[in-house]
């Protein structure tokens, strides 16, 4: 998925086949997070990251660390709005190609 604002272009991809774990303090994990990476080129260059977030499946988001770039904060709702549409409208196609073939 490719975001755009303001002339700038971030790249948001679901990292396969690494989740992130939640552990609680005696190291059973307690959740499994879709990790999801966005960087600043359309390009998959992990050199370009600027943050790492993750999602339950429950649906709520963590960011997994602080980002340094000015602005990207304000970004972050954006980004996961458009991750959830993007999720709800593959899951609606799939859905949907169900009820054709029953």
């Amino acid at each position: 998925m490719v975001a755009t604002h303001q002339n700038h272009h971030y790249l948001i991809q679901h990292k396969l086949p690494n989740s992130c774990e939640v552990k609680n303090p005696l190291g059973v994990v307690v959740a499994v997070l879709k990790e999801y990476i966005i960087s600043s080129t359309k390009e998959e260059n992990l050199n370009d990251v600027i943050c790492r977030i993750c999602k339950t499946k429950e649906g709520s988001w963590y960011d997994l660390e602080e980002t340094e770039q000015p602005g990207i904060r304000l970004l972050l709702p954006h980004f996961k709005s458009a991750i959830d549409k993007a999720e709800e409208r593959a899951v609606s196609s799939a859905l949907s190609a169900i009820k054709k073939g029953l």
